[in-house]
């Protein structure tokens, strides 16, 4: 059996192979990006050929009673006590993103670790830092619509 992936093998559709035997719930988009929706955090992930990386990216929609400082602040947090993680503001939303590199290729096991990994950070930086959802939404809030939209890695 065969852990690793050659640099020229990661693509969306393999990644979702992979996906599909660790039993993780996925869905393979027309765009090429797979949005992972398995019992945590749901998430997007796209191959970036140029750079070499697997993404993983959400987002959450900040409270419209929010203010900038509070926003910038607890994105400031994410970054400062997080592993794994960038945070980032964008307008009503606070992005977080993650990357694997696979120049050279990559272990199956990595990327699997990866997004298993990657919505409990964010459900633990969450619980740390707005564990009363005063700042950020709770995904029950955010619409349908909101959830289904792709986020760039």
């Amino acid at each position: 059996m065969i852990n690793f992936l050659e640099e020229a093998d990661v693509s969306a559709v393999n990644l979702s192979i992979e996906l599909e035997k660790a039993v993780i719930q996925h869905e393979l988009r027309e765009d090429g990006s797979l949005y992972v929706f398995e019992d945590g955090f749901p998430f997007w992930t796209r191959v970036l050929k140029k750079s070499g990386f697997v993404g993983l990216c959400t987002f959450i929609r900040f409270r419209e009673t929010s203010t900038q400082l509070e926003r910038l602040s607890i994105a400031n947090n994410f970054n400062k006590n997080s592993f794994m993680i960038t945070a980032y503001v964008c307008g009503d939303e606070m992005r977080i993103d993650h990357v694997l590199s696979y120049r050279d290729g990559m272990l199956k096991e990595t990327f699997i670790r990866g997004c298993r990994n990657f919505p409990q950070v964010v459900e633990r930086a969450i619980l740390d830092f707005d564990p009363d959802y005063k700042m950020l939404m709770r995904l029950s809030e955010m619409s349908s619509e909101n959830q289904d939209e792709n986020r760039d890695a």
